[in-house]
């Protein structure tokens, strides 16, 4: 599970927060900062899937685990309302992942 591809797949989660605040920090150089964040983590995404070792089926659970980033990401930075539906969906999603990892 912790082969190239996975790493590069989950890097590319840990980038959306960074991403996120890209929103609320006014800084001119912070522009430019996300937008190396962004095109580093599409880049990954090609790198990833171009490895022969790669697990598109692993690589794809690991990047649909993101949606609980951008959920939580939406209640903390934008104060989203009845995000409980969405939860319930993205629980849905990570019990699909446990059951394909186990």
């Amino acid at each position: 599970m912790y082969n190239l591809p996975n790493l590069l797949t989950i890097s590319r989660i840990v980038v959306i927060p960074a991403i996120f605040l890209s929103i609320y920090i006014t800084a001119a150089w912070w522009a430019i900062v996300a937008a190396i964040l962004f095109i580093i983590a599409d880049r990954s995404l090609f790198l990833a899937n171009a490895d022969p070792a790669s697990r598109i089926s692993v690589m794809t659970l690991i990047k649909q685990s993101g949606c609980l980033v951008t959920i939580l990401g939406g209640k903390f930075f934008f104060d989203e309302k009845n995000i409980g539906y969405k939860l319930i969906c993205a629980s849905v999603i990570v019990a699909g992942i446990v059951i394909a990892v186990l």
